[in-house]
This record gives structure tokens, sequence and C-alpha cells, in this order.
């Protein structure tokens, strides 16, 4: 049993927490990276060694310093000591000396993982981040918790705003014997001049963005924060801006620009800011660029989308004089100046939604969006925590609001009069649910309609119209699905590309991850609920819905001619981003108030999908069904061909009909002129015969296809064709001769599936293919009448009983 495991034995839950860290160890690594290296190996030894010796354990090593965790803060403090007496004696003349700064917290935690989540971590990193090379820095909560080392004493620095933006809290440092005794002030807010506002509420997630966007402020004079309104980019820019604090002597300024109404007021409300008078002549901007001449400061431009091009200019004059500014502006869309790095912030993590269903309490608290979730409510209902009973329900809950800080917020507050489960099932309404924002909030935060109001307010008429029926797509959606549904009246094909672009830009869509196929795009959760109001009041719902199905009818079409010649993993991961989209249009088609043709158009492109497992073969089963109620004398014969071949294995049916359905098919596909689908459909019919008992007639449809297989190009069909030849006459039996061409055709089968990558042909074959079952065939007929319809079912053939199951 390690450290780690005996330490977390213990029901108590609350910890004591020892970070380190190399003070200007960025300096040191351009300098002497070989050297770096040794001396941090060597910092990992007596670290563990220390902490070892004191009880604890080391969790993590950062790079720079470690993290470590003990039962109590007395052995917490008692390692503190130990280790700065120990570092000091080491030689680290090859990097120029290396000095280590330490803090110490305690409080509750949760470990999963071999790690530990929680506020109390990060405030243990603020903590040592305030202190310098050679100094120990002790929470309040640590000094109470536990006493000094024998002959060392706590001695209180006073009240301190470190960099989380919190209250001031007393801030200690550890002295004795072997520790030096006297520092610099702390690095807290309070020791740089800023005007970072209070913040009442902690600062959860984004470690891994925050230190991508510290990075670029190092390398850019602009950083635009973009995102979708509430999720949370001015939170994100404050504490941003708070970590970068040492960087800037002249200090760090925040500049709300939510409140102005015109462009006029941006330069004033900085300069007010700053401190900084402007006189009556000249250009404010101008005159503001001049101020700051020789400063060396971050400004942070918050939420500038609605005054973008006065905050452009005005960012455009200061940067243009002033090489020791740099700016941080928080907006929907970017500012457009040159060098103007942009940065998307995404949505705090949620899990998918089909991670959902049964996530416990541990799995859950990895994922900042729910951590989120249960603080804010434990806010206005004490007690709240999150638990077995309540995970899933919270986990649903956010990833449902698509991880948008201020919607998780809303909803939260919401625990103090309903239960999460209560809360989930009203999310269908959340205009209604999410509202009550803090009262110190812009209006415009205060309720999620309200938020989305105010973005779609900045959109020009082109760009509203686009934005609303974009909301048809039920998933995401890329440029030519775009371009052939959106258009009409006041848009034209050729705008529509500009003005996704301009949505994009305006952070109303957003692109997905993909470096593997054309850009994809969606809108979220909330905001496409928004956007299908918005269709609906524009009397557009209908005409939108029929022309996305009859762009997934195009979608699908294609899609079903290239599968049987395509690599099936590479199939699948082309359409399966368009599933949401086909179910929704399918859903629409069959309804109330669909259309017949579109509905058979879209399930007569059905069989590839069900093949492949992205649509449950039930479900595809129905909609054939539907769909040949529907047919008609009109109805384009290639598309009935395909619904009949599909109906020919309905395993609902009898046999002699599942044998009708097939040489319906076969008929159909004779006039069409598609010979390889005549020979797929003769196959099933014997294939059906053969379960009827008619070994006279699986042998005519037999000669007949086999006939044609030489004219059959080796692809998918092909293949399924063998398969079928080979089940249809092991079913119907024969001599000796039979089950050589039986075997033939088994082997011929699994190259093509093997080369085109179909998992499941190969398994089937590979499953089917074994002389006892030919010689049992009469025996094993009712687990190949099983095989014959398991489009999409994997199963396993047992063949010392002949049973089949599902894999």
């Amino acid at each position: 049993m390690n450290d780690l495991t005996k330490i977390n034995m213990r029901a108590d839950t609350h910890y004591a927490f020892l970070f380190t860290d190399i003070e200007d160890s960025t300096k040191r690594w351009a300098m002497y990276p070989t050297a770096m290296r040794a001396a941090l190996a060597r910092h990992d030894e007596v670290l563990r060694a220390v902490v070892a010796e004191a009880g604890g354990a080391v969790f993590k090593i950062t790079g720079d310093g470690g993290c470590a965790v003990f039962a109590s803060v007395g052995a917490a403090l008692e390692a503190a000591v130990r280790l700065q007496i120990r570092l000091r004696e080491e030689d680290f003349a090859a990097v120029d000396g290396l000095r280590f700064r330490m803090g110490v917290h305690s409080g509750p935690a949760e470990f999963r993982d071999d790690d530990y989540f929680g506020l109390t971590l990060s405030r243990t990193a603020r903590i040592m981040a305030a202190g310098h090379g050679g100094q120990i820095l002790v929470s309040v909560a640590a000094s109470v918790a536990g006493a000094a080392p024998e002959r060392y004493a706590l001695r209180s620095l006073g009240p301190h705003r470190l960099k989380d933006l919190g209250q001031a809290e007393e801030i200690y440092q550890l002295t004795g014997p072997g520790l030096e005794g006297k520092f610099p002030p702390l690095r807290a807010l309070d020791s740089k001049p800023n005007n970072l506002p209070l913040q009442l509420s902690s600062f959860i997630g984004r470690e891994a963005e925050l230190a991508t966007v510290r990075g670029l402020l190092t390398a850019h004079k602009l950083i635009t924060l973009l995102g979708t309104g509430g999720i949370g980019k001015t939170r994100f820019a404050l504490q941003v801006a708070a970590d970068a604090l040492d960087a800037y002597a002249d200090g760090v300024w925040f500049v709300e620009l939510a409140g102005l109404g015109q462009g006029e007021q941006v330069a004033p409300a900085v300069a007010s800011a700053l401190n900084i008078t402007l006189s009556g002549s000249g250009h404010p901007a101008v005159q503001l660029a001049s101020a700051l001449r020789g400063a060396t400061m971050l400004i942070v431009l918050d939420n500038c989308e609605h005054v973008i091009e006065a905050a452009a200019a005005l960012a455009g004059a200061v940067l243009e004089k002033n090489a020791g500014i740099t700016l941080l502006a928080t907006s929907r869309s970017p500012l457009g100046l040159p060098g103007e790095q942009s940065f998307a912030l995404p949505t705090l993590s949620v899990p998918e939604a089909s991670a959902v269903s049964g996530m416990t309490a541990e799995l859950a608290a990895g994922y900042a969006g729910i951590r989120l979730f249960v603080e804010r409510a434990a806010l206005v209902q004490p007690g709240f925590r999150l638990e077995g009973e309540n995970a899933s329900d919270i986990a649903a809950i956010c990833q449902r609001l698509d991880g948008i800080a201020l919607a998780i917020e809303l909803a939260a507050a919401r625990v103090r009069l309903m239960r999460p489960r209560d809360l989930l099932a009203r999310l269908n309404d959340r205009f209604r649910l999410l509202t009550g924002g803090a009262r110190t909030r812009l209006a415009r935060q205060q309720t999620l309609r309200a938020l989305i109001d105010w973005s779609f307010a900045l959109l020009d008429e082109a760009e509203r119209v686009v934005f609303r029926r974009l909301g048809v797509f039920a998933g995401s959606f890329d440029l030519a699905g775009a371009e052939a549904v959106v258009p009409g009246g006041l848009i034209e094909p050729e705008a529509v590309l500009d003005l996704v672009v301009s949505l994009l830009d305006k952070s109303l869509i957003i692109r997905l991850p993909s470096t593997e196929r054309e850009p994809r795009y969606r809108l979220l959760e909330s905001t496409r609920d928004y956007a299908l109001a918005k269709l609906a009041e524009a009397g557009e719902t209908a005409s939108l819905q029929r022309a996305h199905a009859q762009h997934m009818v195009a979608v699908f079409g294609a899609a079903h001619l290239r599968w049987a010649d395509t690599d099936a993993v590479v199939w699948e991961k082309n359409i399966e981003p368009e599933m949401e989209n086909l179910r929704a249009s399918l859903a629409w088609a069959f309804g109330d108030d669909g259309d017949d043709g579109i509905a058979i158009a879209l399930a007569a492109r059905l069989r590839p999908v069900v093949r492949s497992n992205l649509l449950d073969w039930r479900t595809g089963f129905a909609y054939w069904r539907a769909a040949a109620n529907k047919l008609t004398p009109e109805t384009p014969g290639e598309d009935a061909a395909w619904i009949w071949l599909a109906l020919a294995y309905d395993s609902s049916t009898s046999a002699r009909a599942q044998a009708d359905a097939a040489e319906r098919a076969r008929g159909l596909f004779e006039a069409s002129g598609d010979r390889q689908m005549v020979g797929f459909a003769l196959t099933r019919v014997a294939g059906a015969l053969a379960l009827a008992g008619d070994a006279v007639g699986v042998q005519h449809y037999a000669d007949a296809a086999r006939a044609i297989l030489p004219t059959i190009p080796a692809n998918l069909n092909k293949a399924t064709i063998l398969f079928n030849l080979g089940t249809a006459m092991a079913i119907a039996g024969g001599d000796a001769a039979d089950l050589a061409a039986i075997e033939g055709d088994y082997a011929a089968a699994p190259e093509i599936f093997e080369r085109l990558n179909d998992q499941g042909g190969m398994l089937e074959v590979s499953t089917l293919r074994n002389p006892p079952i030919f010689h049992r065939s009469r025996y094993c007929a009712d687990s190949l009448r099983f095989s014959t319809k398991r489009w999409n079912a994997w199963m396993r053939v047992d063949h010392g009983n002949c049973s089949i199951e599902k894999a």
C-alpha cells in the first residue's frame, strides 16, 4: 500500500497541501536547458524523499515544482521546513542557483485517478505564487488547523488579496532556524497598481486555457477573447489579468464597456479607468495614446462587441505609439486589427450526451461545468452536494446547457426551488426557467433569453435570416449544407459563405474541432432553440424543414452510391456527423406535416446506414414498413426497389413474404438496368426460399445470380451476394459438390470484406463458414435464418448447439 493510498483511506476528506515552485524558472530554462533538466530531476528526488519522511505523498510533478498531500497541517509544515533547508544545501550552480517558493493550505478536496481536485488546490497554488524564492507561505485555514514545528513560528504578513480575485485574507510566513526571514512584498493584487474588481465567487476550471492565453500575452500586443454570450469571457479575462500582474510595472487595468451606449464613450471610459484626464481638443484616442507613452501595462477592454469600431480605433491608436502596452479584449467578434491574436474561449467542460446516464459523482466532479453548478447551487441551498443520487441529472443539465457558464449558474439558482431531476425535466422550456440572475448584473445577463436577444439585436437583417434558418440543422452542418438549405428571399446562394463566416466571427455558431474532413459548424443547444423560435415567428419552419430534408436525401443518396466501393470505416466516419440531421428529417418526413415522397426517398437510402450500425435495425425496419405503405405508381422505381429489398430481410414476416419482396425488388432493379442489384435481389430470393424449404427454387435463383456474378465489381455488394449464396445453399442442403460451392462462396466473400474493412461482413462469414454447419444445415436453419436479417446486430454462432446470441 503506497503513501497516497494510506492518506486517502481516512474518513476525513480534508487534507493539507504543500506546493513548490522555482522562482524565475523560465529564464533559467532558456539559458540552461540541459542543466535545468538535471536540476529538476534532483529537485524531484529531494521532494519525494522529504515528503515521504514526513508521512505525505507527492501526487504531481509540475515541471518546475511539485504538489504533495498530507493527513495533517503539522506534517506539511514540517516537510516544508526540511525541504527548504535540504534544497539550499544542493549544488545548483550549473543553473546559476535555484530558489524555491512554497505554499501550505488546508481544506476539502476530491481524490480520483491519483490526483486531487477542488478549490483548495487552486487556493494553494495562489498562496504559493504570492511568495518569493526561499519563502514558505501559509494560509489562515492551515494556521488554524495545525501548529508550526518546534522552534518555528508563523508570522502574520497581514491581509492580502490573492490573484484569485477574492477578498483579502491573512497570510502567514513560516520562520525559524535555517529559513530566510526578509523578502520583498508579496506578489498579491495589492502589491501592484490595478483596479481588478473583487469577485464574490470562485474561478472554476479552464486551467489549460489560462496557460495558453498567458503564453499569448508574451508574444502578442492584442489578444481578443471570443465566445458566445454567457460563456464566461469576462471572468476568464479577469483571471488572466490577475495572473499576469507581475509582468506589468505600471499595473493591470480593467475597463468595462458593456454599459456604454455610443462609440464616442469608449476613449473617455478607458481614460477614466486609468486616471487620465483628456483635454477638450484633439481626438480622445490619440490623446490617450500619447498619455500612455513609456508605460508598461495590461489593459482589459471588456465587452467590445456593441462598440467594436470605436474599440478597434482606440486599440489601434494606443498600440501604434506604445510598445509597452498590451491589450486584452473580450468580444463576440474580432476587432479586425493587424497583429490581433484571437482566442476562442471554449465552453466549460461537460460530458458527452452518451456518457450522462448512470454517471457517478466521482466522474461528474471531473467536469468544470458540473463543479460550477454544484458550487453555485450550494450558495442558494446550503448543504447541497454532488452525490450518486443527483450526479447523472446534474450532468445532463450541464450537457444540455452546452457548458455555458451563465446558463449553468442560472440553472443552479433554481435548486432553491426544485431538485436537479425536476429542473432537468423543465429544460425544454429553458427560456422561461432560466431567469433571475443577480441584480448586480447587466439586464442582458439576468435571463438566458435576454442574453441571446442582445447578440441577435447586434446582427444585420441578412445575418438574422441566416441565423434563424441554420436552426433547422439538428446536429452540425458544413458549408455545402448551409448553401443548400439557407438561400431564399433576401439570401442569395453566393452570399451564404460570407454570412456563415460573419456569424462564426460573432460567436453565434461554433466550428467543431476537426482536421480530417471539411469544417463543420453548429449552434449551441440554447442558441438553436432561440433560432427555431425566430424561425417560427418568421413563418419559415415548414419550408426550411422541407429544404433540410431534401438536402438529406441528396447527402445520403450520394453516400448510398459510395458505400459499396468505399472503406467501411472511412464511410462511417464521413457520414456519421450527418446522423442527427437524418433523424430529424426522417421524423419530419414521416410526421403529420411531412412529405410522402421525401419520406420514401429517405427510407430508400437507409440500407448502408443500418448495415453500418449508425441506425438501429429496428428503427430502420419501422421506416421501411411505413415507406412501403406510402408507395404509389408514381414512386421512382429505384426508390421502391430499395424499400422492397430492405423488407426482404423483415423477419417479422414469413419466408414467402420475404421472397416476394425480394422478387419485387429484382423486377424494379431489372427495369432500371442495375445488374449488380439484380444479382443481389436474386440471392435474397434464394435465401428466403431456402428458409421456406423450396430447394428447387433456391437452385433456380442461385444459378441466375451466379450468371451475373462475373459482371459485378468486387465491392461490398458482391461480397454480400457471395455470402447470401453460401447461406442459401447451406440451408437448402445438397451433395458434396454443393458443399464445395458453398465453401467457395464463403472463401471469396471475406477477401472483399477485409479489403474494404467491413467488420460486420467479416464476422458474419467467419461465424458461418464452418463445415459442421453445412453438414447439419437442417438442424441449424433457425440459426441461419436469424443471421440473414441481422444487418446491424452482430451475432455469435455457437457451433456446438447451433444457437445464435447477440454479441
